[in-house]
């Protein structure tokens, strides 16, 4: 009966997170480690000493472990962690890559200048200079390049920035130099492209779509209107806007007064002051909601800072971040993880556990990143297309590819790149198999 009771009472204590010391002969709180990988069933290693295989859940006493996953074919995959008493470790994100990563050539361009992916990954958008400035589409897992929008011969303007709708509907192109325009493209079925310049005036900027991806949000001689893409009509939202976010039916908007600069929540017209700012300095907004807290992610574009402001429908707290230098901030697709870069340092915030991690890496990037998953990034480094982790860990070459950017399909396990034909010279538009 003892023994009954002894054994009870030690699976009750193993399942709240307890562990039996038998050094000390005393029970300690432990953490738990989530462990899993892509493929799976590789082999875990945990400071040196085979475990199992992936996916896993490992009891463990606090402390730092070295983490090793091995798979044949595959490259292996290692790191230090810290598990910390009562709390979950997750480590089920590792990708593990071929140790040969096949790439083949899906098409031939012409003087590339841009590569855009859609929000879904389901699209890639390459602008082209040759003949003619023109966006040419490719669909995720297709065969070919589709144009999709050409500029006219006698246009002296150049291509210089292309956005997708929310949906992947419509790519919203920019252009620069005489006869600037832009232009609101339909990306499938008939459709003339819309003329923004016409409908918006040509010093609109900060364009947005709706979710639904049927009304364009646009800033216009500092005043906020919207868009109706179908109907072609134009709506006031509000005056004296510099920056603002969209969720919903809901706006954000840095405001200027002549009492001052401010953030204000904008909702069935109804408008609230969240928090005073301390100069006119240039933002933009975003914003995540994690853990039920809903934060504003605010860019000082001027001064090149972030500052995270927390609770924004009750009492507000900021935090500004100690990266003085954020030129570009990438939020991943689940919005959990914050990545602010200056030239080749960059932070990640992580608003789950509210940690920071700092890397660098041993040159800038040639492009903007891009998430190929909710833990990797993908980024043009020194001639290659190359993979790595949320805290920049595990830095993976993929295969060698020109400084245009890159994207990725997780869905295909497939990465695309502008890549250069070693026999022709010519530039050609290639994808890599990470399986």
């Amino acid at each position: 009966m003892l023994l009954i009771i002894l054994g009870t009472i030690g699976l009750v204590a193993y399942g709240q997170g307890y562990m039996y010391d038998r050094e000390s002969g005393e029970f300690t709180t432990g953490g738990l480690a989530l462990i899993d990988s892509t493929p799976d069933e590789a082999d875990l290693w945990v400071d040196g000493q085979q475990v199992d295989s992936t996916p896993e859940r490992l009891r463990l006493a606090p402390g730092e472990y070295t983490f090793g996953l091995f798979l044949d074919g595959y490259r292996p995959w290692e790191k230090r962690v810290e598990v910390l008493a009562g709390e979950v470790l997750d480590v089920e994100y590792p990708l593990l890559i071929p140790n040969t990563v096949g790439t083949t050539p899906i098409a031939n361009l012409r003087q590339p200048r841009l590569i855009h992916q859609s929000n879904d990954q389901r699209l890639v958008a390459v602008v082209e200079a040759a003949p003619q400035e023109q966006v040419r589409m490719f669909r995720s897992g297709g065969s070919g390049l589709t144009t999709i929008f050409t500029l006219p011969e006698t246009s002296e303007a150049v291509i210089t920035a292309i956005e997708w709708s929310t949906d992947g509907s419509r790519l919203l192109v920019t252009t620069e130099g005489a006869n600037a325009e832009r232009f609101l493209v339909l990306v499938e079925g008939e459709g003339t492209p819309l003329a923004l310049n016409e409908l918006l005036g040509a010093g609109a900027t900060s364009f947005d779509f709706s979710t639904d991806s049927e009304t364009l949000y646009a800033l216009t001689a500092g005043d906020l209107v919207a868009l109706d893409i179908t109907s072609e009509q134009v709506t006031p939202v509000a005056k004296d806007v510099s920056a603002y976010y969209l969720q919903g039916d809901e706006l954000y908007l840095v405001q200027t007064h002549s009492s001052g600069t401010r953030i204000i929540h904008l909702v069935e017209g109804e408008s609230r002051t969240v928090h005073e700012l301390d100069s006119n300095d240039s933002y933009t907004l975003d914003l995540t909601v994690y853990n039920d807290d809903k934060v504003l992610i605010l860019h000082n574009r001027t001064r090149e800072q972030v500052t995270l402001l927390s609770d924004v429908d009750s009492q507000v707290r900021t935090r500004t971040l100690p990266l003085r230098a954020a030129a570009q901030i990438y939020l991943n697709p689940s919005r959990r993880f914050l990545v602010m870069q200056n030239q080749a340092q960059f932070l990640t915030y992580d608003f789950n556990h509210g940690e920071l991690y700092a890397f660098e890496l041993e040159t800038a990037p040639t492009a903007a990143l891009s998430w190929y998953d909710d833990w990797h990034l993908l980024a043009s480094l020194a001639g290659s297309a190359v993979l790595l982790e949320f805290d920049g860990k595990h830095q993976e070459q993929l295969a060698l590819a020109e400084a245009f950017g890159v994207s990725g399909s997780r869905r295909e396990r497939m990465v695309y790149s502008i890549g250069k034909n070693a026999l022709t010279g010519r530039f050609m538009l290639q994808r890599s198999a990470l399986e």
